[in-house]
């Protein structure tokens, strides 16, 4: 397997993975279970989301609940230009993150849709932010010119904020409201899936 964690995280992270019984491939496993009480959410697109882990310990830490409904945790990661991207400086805007890394054949298709979505939605109004698992910044460089992507490529080496996110799967995506309020949370990834990206962002965009 690909060199993406410090010797000492192979373990943590190898039984992480396998506990969740999920691994990256082209099968989707966005739906794992639906929201509750939809509409208190002010969500009426019937998304489906991650079962909560309490007091998860995946990669030996405990951490506070990433779901639906909570304030996505702030984070400050490096771009590959050099430039510290902040995701309160986003508020304002509605921001898709994407948990994502060179290894992974989901994330090779997904990201050229992204930008494009940000492209048709407008880049005032939609901030994509790609935060990569690779711990080699020359791997994310290669990936992000090989697809001619332009959304901030953002490396995250020690896996700080994969950790904060406690993602379990390659790729993993949060979508978070202009006040920054976690909307939609999707895992796994599937190009037939795209309208309802496209149908998430243009909700939030409009409230």
């Amino acid at each position: 397997m690909p060199t993406i964690l410090p010797k000492k995280l192979y373990l943590p992270y190898l039984l992480a993975v396998i506990s969740a019984g999920i691994i990256c491939s082209s099968a989707y496993a966005d739906v794992l279970n639906p929201i509750e009480n939809v509409k208190a959410l002010g969500n009426k697109l019937g998304s489906k989301v991650l079962k909560p882990i309490k007091n998860a310990n995946v990669f030996g830490n405990k951490f506070e609940e990433v779901v639906v409904g909570s304030v996505a945790p702030d984070f400050t990661l490096k771009s590959l230009s050099g430039e510290s991207i902040r995701l309160a400086e986003q508020h304002g805007k509605t921001v898709l993150i994407t948990f994502w890394a060179s290894w992974c054949s989901p994330c090779r298709i997904e990201l050229p849709h992204f930008q494009k979505l940000q492209q048709d939605l407008g880049k005032d109004k939609v901030s994509i932010l790609a935060v990569s698992a690779d711990s080699r910044l020359e791997d994310v460089s290669a990936f992000s010119k090989e697809l001619s992507l332009t959304v901030p490529m953002l490396f995250d080496p020690g896996l700080s904020v994969n950790q904060l996110y406690r993602v379990r799967a390659m790729p993993t995506t949060f979508i978070v409201d202009s006040s920054g309020v976690i909307r939609n949370i999707h895992m796994g990834f599937k190009e037939s899936v795209l309208p309802l990206y496209k149908k998430e962002l243009r909700a939030l965009i409009k409230e």
